[in-house]
């Protein structure tokens, strides 16, 4: 903020807010408050926030001299440039000393970015609390004190890496909006269909048999909104899926539904290892009978027509259902299919008039991309204005990578892709030649040695075909071009690196 701006914002606030900048410098530590109260006007304030520009001082913080018992807000703010670059802030091990017993009235917690390794069970003893920040800390548990807390609105627990449980009290917390959790580690408790208030879910595991919480829960949730990631679909039959009604979910515009996590307690995805480390990671396929399940659950899966982007990770059924690529879901701008090892075709995604964005990866079964990509375009709407008989109408960014088996790509015409704009091809080994695409996209291109071949040939045959060739709209990576062996002169200056 702009010094005149907090200069006006602390007169506007008067005596009721307060900053501490916490400094180290050496072996000297001191604190700078950025208000002119003197002692005698300490109760008066009512919101502290604390900026600490050190990650390991090891003393702890006594509020007695900035603030009163009537205090309501207690805020850890992350540094400024940290927040500009997006890092992760580090955790500072500075503590307040007495909080939970000593400060009542608090309204706002937040010790998120701090070294806090157990929250204490005089935590239920907040019962005016509204919002508890508790992200990138260490704790490994909440106390099931945390039930006690009625008023509670807002939870977050967001890269909490040690976290492995919720309390089983957390389904008392009637008036709980929003409950923020970032990773597959945590077992959500049962009975979580009381939280009727809750809106915002990020993330939500499906217990395995009578352990944690069953995914029928989630059709109480009606006020879900936003973001909603589905972890664990592997433990779920028909009967069990058809429970969720995700398609009574208005609200939702990004869902993730995922099979089988094959990398677990990493955020490290297939295309980020090398090709050695890939060849190690289990293949996650299954028998024909869970091919079938898989399948079934995926078909009542459905979400609402409102959805803007879908992701399916680790789904193992052979094809997908009739849902993924039909009209209902003419709002969707962004869909990914990744790590589907069984799928043998691809859905017909070109019907969605609203696509925009599409990611295929790592689906080693496809060999063929033909037809039933495009769909049945004869009835699109687009623009609510006109009809559209071609496939892809809104397509502008189209990626494939880690197909092993494709090695054809047909039925693309002149009047398809009309708004591509970008198309990635990466560690496609068997694809040998691209359709033409009118709208001529910017191409990039790795790891597809015999894509490479045609164009190797044109180029050693005649300066005059290689005219023909626009390179400025084409990116391959340098290694390939000794594959091909590939030999060019000065007319290839614009050629993208």
């Amino acid at each position: 903020m702009h010094d005149l701006y907090q200069e006006l914002a602390q007169f506007v606030s008067g005596n009721e807010c307060r900053m501490i900048q916490h400094i180290v410098s050496g072996n000297e530590c001191r604190t700078i408050q950025q208000s002119n109260l003197n002692r005698a006007d300490k109760t008066s304030a009512r919101h502290l926030s604390i900026v600490n520009n050190e990650s390991h001082p090891e003393q702890e913080l006594s509020l007695d001299s900035f603030c009163g018992q009537d205090l309501r807000t207690f805020l850890f703010l992350s540094r400024l440039e940290q927040i500009i670059h997006g890092e992760m802030p580090l955790r500072r091990k500075i503590a307040p000393y007495g909080l939970m017993t000593d400060f009542e009235c608090l309204r706002v917690l937040d010790l998120s970015n701090t070294d806090i390794v157990e929250v204490p069970k005089s935590i239920g003893s907040l019962i005016h609390l509204r919002y508890l920040g508790l992200d990138n800390t260490r704790i490994q548990m909440l106390p099931e004190s945390v039930g006690a807390l009625f008023h509670l609105q807002t939870i977050k627990l967001n890269h909490c890496s040690s976290l492995t449980q919720l309390p089983h009290g957390s389904k008392l917390l009637q008036n709980l909006r929003c409950f923020e959790i970032a990773h597959s580690n945590v077992q959500m408790p049962s009975g979580i269909r009381a939280l009727t208030s809750l809106q915002k879910l990020p993330v939500f595991v499906v217990g395995d048999g009578s352990a944690g919480c069953g995914i029928g829960e989630l059709d109480e949730l009606i006020n879900i909104r936003g973001d909603l990631h589905i972890i664990g679909l592997s433990n779920l039959d028909a009967a069990q899926a058809a429970n969720v009604n995700l398609w009574k979910k208005e609200g939702l515009q990004k869902l993730t539904l995922e099979w089988c996590d094959i990398l677990q307690n990493s955020d490290v995805t297939l295309r980020d290892l090398q090709p050695n480390e890939a060849n190690r990671v289990p293949d996650c396929r299954c028998v024909p009978q869970q091919n079938d399940r898989a399948a079934q659950v995926l078909q009542c899966l459905r979400p609402n027509s409102n959805l803007e982007e879908l992701i399916i990770k680790g789904y193992n059924g052979s094809s997908f259902p009739s849902w993924v690529g039909s009209l209902p879901l003419d709002r969707l701008a962004s869909i990914e299919l990744k790590d589907c090892q069984n799928c043998e075709e691809l859905p017909p995604l070109g019907c969605l008039p609203s696509l925009k964005h599409v990611v295929i990866q790592s689906l080693p079964s496809v060999q063929l991309v033909g037809p039933e990509f495009l769909g049945d375009v004869g009835d699109i709407p687009y623009n609510n204005r006109k009809k559209a008989y071609f496939a892809f109408p809104a397509l502008e960014s189209l990626k494939f990578r880690d197909m092993g088996a494709w090695e054809e790509w047909s039925g693309v015409k002149d009047e398809h892709f009309p708004e591509l704009k970008y198309l990635s091809i990466v560690r496609c080994g068997k694809l040998k030649v691209l359709p033409n695409f009118t709208s001529g996209p910017k191409q990039r291109i790795r790891n597809c040695e015999k894509l490479l071949q045609p164009l190797c040939q044109v180029c050693s045959s005649s300066s005059s075909q290689m005219n023909t060739i626009n390179f400025s709209c084409i990116d391959f990576y340098i290694r390939d071009f000794f594959i091909c062996k590939f030999r060019c002169s000065s007319a290839l200056g614009s050629f993208l690196l």
